[in-house]
């Protein structure tokens, strides 16, 4: 650590007998400004009487200057390696009528530094131009204590003027540089919790460590600001009411955990904690979000959906029931809407923090019921809204006249197996799928062209059928009562319209968290390991779409004889095919993955087949279903594909189906590393059976277009500017199939390989190519101009020119630093900044980039921008001019209107730091570095 001061008292020492020229304006010392102390006067005056007179003359002799009270803030304790004493001054000469301009003459100064008896000789004053010098005193054992005496002093000594000449003298500084090793408490603040909610308790880890050595066990002090709307949980006794805590360091490391939690469940917003050390200033700060604590709405439902209408003698009632739930208990109130219905509560129904009871899972759970009726005749909705959730809860009751006709249905009970996994109070759904065929009108009524289901005392009813001759879902949410048995009623279209028959079918029984749409039945073939025989068919009846969906089947386990252990295969290609035979067209749907992967994430390709086609095909050689090369080997053992097979035609008569010898197949080599290839974006050339010719041309260093000048009177010209340009990489290579016609559709695959794709402005996208004597770095390349292929025995012989914009090659794997450090490139570097929103100023709300060393700054302005929430992540991509914030764990563009019109987009050169930014920490920056 160091410290530099100047003087606050500066006085001229004079001896006893012999006259000395003081130094004037000697006040100017005590700081580091242009102004200048002078021995002697910039004006001689007559027979230069105010100057420092030559030797011949009487005050030849500077005087002593001495600087004391330098108002030192190192610590009593510190150790004090070094003391430098640096002054600026220079001699001056008088012109006159006569010719006297020359210098004076002075030997070294004397600096001495006292009461410590260090003396050492300076550097003399230079001609003309003012020149800093420094005076180190190294290897001292003195403590911090001892510089901030009054007796501390320093002595500035000039011997006398040994020329003829008189001058003046000019100083501009003296001063003090203290190096020293102090006890150095540094401090670390951290939430361990990104967001709390209230009711739940968070950790401020607070951490002091003495970092230079000389500390050890001690108490030190230290500020704790925790802001309004966090409260402490169990205050340690060690944790004053003002912030104070006293923290034991052991070996120099001290930890204390301090417990917080929000005050209230009203309490919103980012929270900041600050730690600071008051002897050194030391600070650190960490934030918390406090967020509303969600309020989930797990049921809202009818019992029943259609209830005859009540009178004042008799009522028929439905019951809505709801269940929410949260975290942690806390106060909430709902609005409701009845939609024209009676209800046994109030409109607005409050629930307080004691209401909430805590279920097995931890969750906090209330559960309630409202009864509601209806007078009036028709549709009904009711619906819930509240503050504490997003969105519109509704449900719909239709209110009917009493019966007028007789129903007719079939009945039946569940049979026993069926309950075996259903738990008592769970809520689940039973449908199935109906169609009414056979007449022109559904009769109104409540009991007919729907299923009912009976689990206890009261029935429960389906939606409605709506079209004639139209397969529908008929649905019916229950909650499960073990005491009573389930019955469901299949009703028909009420015996007085004379016709109609109902087909009901394929009935479902699911849980209601896991119900995602009626579950048809699955597509099954028999025998299923017939599939893989090369011998029979396996079969089954293809229904048609409006039937049934179809089932994948799956295939892994593949036995390789070792290959997919081999470290000398590679692999050029995957192929899954098999034989089949169909009565009707049909799409397969291939899914190509591996066991450790979703089978969501698969792979996915389509054929189509007709009736005419005995064998299907998927990938084939250089095809890899998906994957990269370089992964097939090594994903070999957990492949896992399946087959989905669907129905096309409108014919609605079920079809027969035949499968079997589905199979996968490779094509692979076998063999050592070639002594070199290439590699594009990442992809070994050898896996497209390509070999490098070594006269491949890859010019090293960088090709420079400057412009230059020349100087009248100097010799050569002398550079104004310039910029790296475009070069060339001279690609050969060479293709050899297993025969000439394989090599020559081997070219094929190759110019995929190599040639840039292109965007929706028919910009390339530019391909990588890195080498394997330098993995690290790649080159960025397009291509302008066709292979040029010469047949040689066996194969081709290739040349291709590469074209590098960048003119540079660069690190494959991008940098990651945080707001500051140092760039290693020759090429310009245009990276992506991570920051975090944090407002500091309620007047200026806008965002603002600044880089430290070269000035140059980003501003984000806008409503929007004053919107985001402190602590929302954004992202500039300064390459392609973007900006981006992040929401969900998803980043979204940002409008460029919200960029200020003098924005920079960041360019990095050297050393580079982002610390000094408004309403913002920078807090990750990634780039490519570029060399030649």
């Amino acid at each position: 650590m160091s410290e530099v001061k100047h003087p606050s008292t500066i006085i001229n020492v004079q001896g006893d007998t012999i006259p000395y020229r003081e130094c004037a304006y000697i006040e100017r010392l005590q700081d580091a400004t242009e102004s200048l102390a002078i021995w002697g006067a910039t004006s001689p005056g007559g027979r230069y009487q105010y100057a420092i007179s030559g030797r011949n003359g009487s005050r030849k002799h500077p005087s002593t200057i001495r600087g004391s009270k330098f108002n030192f803030t190192v610590p009593d304790t510190a150790k004090i390696s070094s003391i430098i004493v640096e002054y600026r001054y220079r001699k001056m000469q008088y012109s006159s009528p006569i010719g006297q301009t020359a210098h004076g003459s002075f030997g070294n100064p004397t600096i001495r530094i006292n009461p410590f008896n260090l003396q050492k000789e300076g550097n003399a004053p230079p001609r003309n131009n003012l020149q800093t010098y420094q005076v180190r005193f190294d290897n001292l054992n003195i403590r911090g204590s001892d510089v901030k005496k009054d007796s501390f002093n320093v002595e500035f000594d000039l011997p006398a003027n040994t020329s003829t000449n008189p001058c003046y003298i000019q100083i501009q500084y003296l001063r003090v540089f203290l190096e020293f090793e102090s006890e150095n408490y540094s401090v670390s603040c951290s939430i361990t919790e990104e967001e709390l909610y209230y009711g739940q308790i968070g950790s401020i880890v607070c951490k002091t460590t003495e970092t230079s050595g000389l500390g050890g066990n001690k108490t030190v002090l230290l500020d704790v600001d925790i802001p309004d709307g966090l409260s402490l949980v169990d205050k340690p006794e060690w944790f004053d009411f003002d912030g104070t805590l006293h923290q034991k360091l052991v070996n120099g490391v001290g930890v204390t955990t301090i417990k917080i939690s929000p005050s209230n469940q009203y309490v919103r917003g980012m929270k900041e904690v600050v730690m600071t050390n008051p002897a050194n200033g030391y600070t650190s700060k960490d934030q918390v979000n406090i967020k509303a604590i969600p309020l989930e709405v797990w049921d809202f439902y009818l019992n029943n959906r259609e209830i005859e209408i009540s009178s004042d003698d008799e009522k028929h009632y439905t019951y809505l029931m709801i269940t929410l739930q949260t975290l942690f208990p806390r106060d909430a109130t709902l609005n409701f809407d009845y939609g024209g219905l009676t209800a046994n509560k109030s409109s607005t129904i409050t629930i307080t923090e004691d209401e909430w009871v805590e279920d097995d899972s931890g969750n906090w759970i209330v559960d309630f019921t409202i009864q509601l009726y209806g007078t009036d005749l028709g549709l009904h909705t009711i619906s819930m809204t509240s503050d504490e959730f997003y969105g519109v809860y509704t449900e719909s009751v239709q209110v009917n006249l009493p019966e007028t006709a007789i129903p007719y249905y079939t009945g039946f009970y569940l049979q026993d197996f069926s309950y075996q996994n259903m738990e008592d109070g769970k809520k689940y759904i039973f449908s199935c799928l109906a169609r009414i065929t056979n007449t022109d009108e559904i009769i109104e009524g409540q009991k007919n062209c729907r299923v009912g289901l009976r689990n206890g005392a009261t029935e429960v009813y389906s939606n409605k059928l709506s079209q004639i001759g139209e397969w529908e879902e008929l649905k019916i949410e229950f909650i499960y009562d073990a005491e009573n048995p389930i019955f469901i009623s299949c009703f028909g279209n009420y015996l007085e319209a004379g016709d109609g028959d109902i087909d009901y079918g394929n009935f479902c029984l699911v849980d209601y968290e896991r119900y995602n749409g009626y579950e048809y039945p699955a597509l099954a073939f028999t025998p299923p390991q017939y599939l893989i025989s090369n011998s029979e068919y396996a079969s089954c009846l293809l229904e048609p779409p409006e039937r049934i969906i179809t089932t994948k089947h799956f295939f892994q386990g593949f036995d390789w004889q070792g290959l997919d252990t081999s470290q000398a295969v590679l692999i050029h290609g995957v192929e899954v095919t098999g034989e089949i035979s169909s009565e009707t067209p049909l799409n397969l749907i291939l899914g190509f993955g591996t066991t450790e992967i979703s089978e969501n994430d698969y792979y996915r390709d389509s054929l189509h087949v007709t009736e005419e086609d005995t064998t299907f095909q998927f990938g084939g050689k250089f095809k890899t279903l998906g994957q990269e090369f370089y992964e097939l080997q090594e994903n070999m053992s957990k492949w896992r594909f399946w087959i989905q097979f669907d129905h096309t035609s409108g014919d609605n008569t079920p079809n027969n189906l035949n499968v079997k010898n589905i199979q996968v197949k490779i094509y692979y080599t076998v063999g050592s590393e070639q002594e070199c290839d290439f590699y594009i974006d990442g992809t070994d050339a050898r896996y497209l059976l390509i070999s490098m010719n070594p006269e491949t041309e890859i010019p090293r260093g960088a090709q420079y277009d400057s412009e230059t000048y020349k100087v009248e009177g100097a010799d050569g010209e002398y550079p104004v500017r310039i910029n790296i340009e475009q070069k060339e990489i001279g690609l050969k290579f060479f293709v050899y199939g297993d025969d000439f016609e394989d090599s020559t559709e081997l070219l094929n695959y190759i110019t995929e390989f190599l040639y840039p794709l292109r965007n929706n402005f028919d910009d390339p996208i530019l391909k990588s190519i890195s080498f394997y004597f330098d993995r690290e770095h790649c080159y960025d390349y397009y291509i302008e101009d066709e292979i040029e292929a010469e047949a040689v025995v066996g194969g081709y012989e290739c040349e291709v020119t590469l074209l590098i914009p960048d003119g540079l090659k660069r690190t494959i794997e991008k940098a990651h630093r945080g707001f500051t450090g140092d760039t290693f490139s020759i090429g310009k570097i245009k990276p992506e900044i991570e920051f975090i929103k944090q407002t500091n100023s309620e007047e200026d709300n806008f965002i603002e980039i600044v880089e430290e060393f070269s000035g140059q700054k980003l501003r984000l302005t806008g409503e929007f921008i004053e919107n985001l929430e402190d602590g929302t992540k954004l992202k500039l991509d300064c390459k392609n001019k973007k900006a981006y914030y992040k929401l969900y764990d998803e980043w979204f563009l940002l409008d460029s209107n919200f960029i200020s019109i003098n924005s920079q987009w960041f360019i990095l050169n050297g050393t580079f730091s982002f610390e000094y930014c408004t309403n913002c920490k920078v807090t990750d920056l990634y780039y490519y570095e570029y060399s030649g």
